[in-house]
């Protein structure tokens, strides 16, 4: 029986066995929330997923138009239109990450038949317990690492979910302007409906589907991170095995020796021995080939990654910049305050996440480097000084994960988010104290 369309384009043309042996280890990894960015759909509940797909169509589609408007007719409440600014902007992040997904699906699944196969296996067959030490380290930090998008959406959560309550406590009225322009604040977020919401049965079910839309934005954001904790930790384990493997050569060496000619390897005064230098040989070799597929499986990674990474930190620099604006505002309500603190936090939590998983990525390239050039060749045979120069030379230059293929990210690049966001508000607080003085 012929593959369906959906199963030939999501497996890369690999066929239904191979999509399903993918897929099932995928979900395990990355957790269900893969099929939130439009990858590793299901392929035994087509008539469930075509509804699901449509009706998120639809609501993505509707809250598109009316949150897009709503920052129109919002502007004479500068906080509230901050507020929806911010909310918007995640919606199309979240909108931009599944388009970039979907349609790198073959590309994520090449990737993670990588992910799950491994980069490399060495084939002398040493497998030292410092390779263990590191998955475990690895595993250990992923867990703590994948808390942390969690929590970022706990306390946002927690805080803005506090503001219509503080609101109501202390009685704070509407902007009038605003409700004339058809703002809706019976609504959790104030927006502009097409419709009237004047029963609490209506109320009920627009504040529902309005949490479903937010639902479906935050499990997209939560799974993007996910998969970015769980590859970028892959990428650093791998140079880190390829950095371990380097510096017990020797012992690599002297293994596969005994092993392939059945000798007792020769002391350290006698390395020089062409047996000995042809297992030397084939260790660097391997390394070669070990360090070939991580810049290969790096790159695949980078072109999936990039433009994701590059929309989290637009949306984190406006949203860093209104939210220390409206922290900062005079007047401002305290259910605003704890609102747009709450936002700001989780937007620097998540840039300096991604920021310090690409700078230890760029710092185990460079303890590579200092791996290969301490790599002690001075008996070894011409040709195997050769590799050596050869794995050199191609550890130069820094992996570091970018932005649109534009920017590096590190903590660099952090900092001057930061900045930036913090360099807004300087220029708005000018701004207002040359209008007061005129």
């Amino acid at each position: 029986m012929e593959d369906s369309w959906l199963i030939r384009y999501f497996s890369a043309g690999t066929g239904r066995q191979e999509y399903e042996r993918i897929q099932a280890v995928a979900i395990k990894e990355f957790t269900p929330l893969v099929v939130f960015v439009g990858v590793f759909l299901p392929t035994d509940r087509t008539v469930l997923l075509c509804i699901f797909g449509f009706t998120s169509i639809l609501v993505y589609s509707f809250y598109t138009t009316i949150f897009t408007y709503t920052c129109i007719v919002a502007t004479d409440d500068f906080v509230l239109w901050s507020e929806i600014i911010h909310h918007t902007s995640l919606m199309y992040l979240g909108v931009f990450i599944r388009t970039v997904f979907m349609l790198k699906a073959q590309d994520m699944f090449i990737l993670t038949q990588d992910y799950v196969d491994g980069v490399y296996n060495y084939e002398e067959g040493y497998v030292d317990p410092i390779f263990q030490e590191l998955k475990d380290k690895s595993r250990a930090l992923q867990r703590k690492l994948i808390m942390l998008p969690l929590f970022i959406v706990a306390v946002t959560g927690m805080a803005i979910g506090l503001k219509p309550y503080l609101d109501y406590v202390n009685e704070v009225e509407p902007h009038p302007d605003l409700m004339k322009n058809g703002v809706n604040f019976n609504s959790l977020v104030p927006v502009v409906y097409p419709f009237e919401n004047a029963n609490t049965y209506q109320v009920l079910v627009m504040n529902c589907v309005l949490l479903y839309f937010a639902l479906l934005v935050i499990l997209t954001v939560i799974a993007a991170d996910i998969l970015f904790i769980r590859v970028s930790c892959r990428i650093s384990l791998e140079i880190a095995i390829l950095v371990e493997s380097l510096n017990l050569i020797g012992k690599r060496a002297r293994r596969l020796y005994a092993r392939k000619y059945g000798l007792k390897p020769p002391s350290k005064k006698n390395e020089d021995w062409p047996l000995y230098q042809d297992c030397i040989s084939t260790c660097l070799k391997e390394n070669i080939v070990h360090h070939q597929n991580i810049i290969k499986f790096y790159e695949s990674f980078s072109a999936i990654a990039a433009p994701a990474i590059g929309g989290g930190f637009f949306t984190c620099t406006i949203v860093l910049g209104l939210g220390m604006i409206v922290v900062n505002m005079d007047n401002v309500n305290i259910s605003d305050q704890i609102a747009f603190t709450g936002t700001v936090f989780a937007e620097m939590m998540n840039a300096f996440m991604i920021s310090w998983m690409s700078e230890k990525i760029g710092e185990q390239n460079y303890e590579l480097y200092n791996a290969v050039y301490g790599l002690k060749w001075f008996k070894w045979r011409r040709d195997n000084k050769k590799l050596v120069i050869t794995i050199l030379d191609g550890t130069r230059e820094p992996l570091f994960l970018n932005a649109f293929g534009l920017a590096k990210i590190n903590m660099e690049a952090f900092g001057s988010v930061v900045n930036t966001a913090y360099s807004f508000l300087n220029l708005v607080n000018a701004s207002e104290t040359l209008e007061e003085k005129k």
